[in-house]
């Protein structure tokens, strides 16, 4: 299975089935004020949008993504997907320094976050930002894919064949395999020595069961957990590693204040 997906799947997967999913997990989005916690390229955000949130809310990092919402409403509505009419007047951009929400508490009808928390540096500051501006008894949820102790943790298995070389090689071995895979590639150059690169350096390495321990500690008054697995051959996989750090792919955990 390749990590990165083709664009039209990529495009239908986050429009379509992780907007589906988030929507089931805080049960309903009607009418809802809701925020995104690393929102990327808003392509979830339409998706949420056009299932009846009144208004939502992407919080990133990225002081890019200030002005993408119309590219992206562009790219959906080429390929076929209903973008909302109105949507510019409902959905806003945030950036912040990836550690402080600039929200009041109880702000939010429901929080989500999607593909990103592999990449977040403090989780339990996130998360308890995240608890702090639900508004009581509200849902949210964080969804993961890949952890890093996982077959596609690296995010560069596209890339670099060897097995969980990434549990096993220094990140120089790691950089060199790249640079010699864009020579081979040229045209795939400036996509994974610069961009799938930095996807990597930003890994917080952090596995399912810290992740666990994580929400655990952060007192929310419920929380339930989806995990994610495919057929995996363990041959290479370190001797030290644990089954289920090698096995549990990507984890789905709703969770209420």
């Amino acid at each position: 299975m390749s990590f990165i997906p083709e664009p039209d799947v990529w495009l239908k997967s986050h429009f379509d089935t992780a907007a589906e999913k988030i929507v089931s997990s805080v049960f309903g989005i009607e009418g809802k004020t809701v925020l995104s916690v690393g929102c990327g390229e808003p392509l979830i955000e339409f998706g949420v949008l056009s299932r009846g949130a009144k208004r939502i809310v992407g919080l990133d990092i990225v002081p890019e993504i200030a002005g993408s919402f119309a590219t992206t409403a562009d790219k959906l509505s080429s390929n076929g997907f209903s973008v909302p009419a109105d949507y510019s007047s409902r959905m806003e951009y945030v950036q912040y320094d990836g550690v402080d929400f600039p929200f009041e508490d109880a702000s939010f009808d429901a929080v989500y976050s999607w593909g990103v928390f592999e990449h977040v540096a403090d989780v339990r500051q996130v998360l308890s930002e995240m608890r702090r501006v639900m508004k009581p008894s509200s849902w949210g949820m964080v969804s993961v894919f890949p952890w890093f102790p996982s077959y596609y943790g690296s995010h560069l298995s596209d890339y670099i064949p060897e097995p969980f070389f990434h549990l096993k090689e220094t990140d120089e071995w790691t950089k060199v395999k790249l640079e010699e895979y864009a020579d081979k590639n040229p045209q795939a150059r400036d996509l994974v020595t610069r961009h799938m690169w930095q996807e990597f350096k930003s890994l917080n390495r952090k596995s399912p069961e810290e992740f666990y321990r994580d929400v655990k500690s952060i007192g929310f008054s419920r929380h339930a957990w989806e995990l994610l697995s495919y057929e995996t051959t363990l041959t290479e996989a370190p001797n030290d590693a644990t089954l289920s750090d090698l096995m549990i792919c990507g984890t789905t955990v709703r969770f209420m204040k």
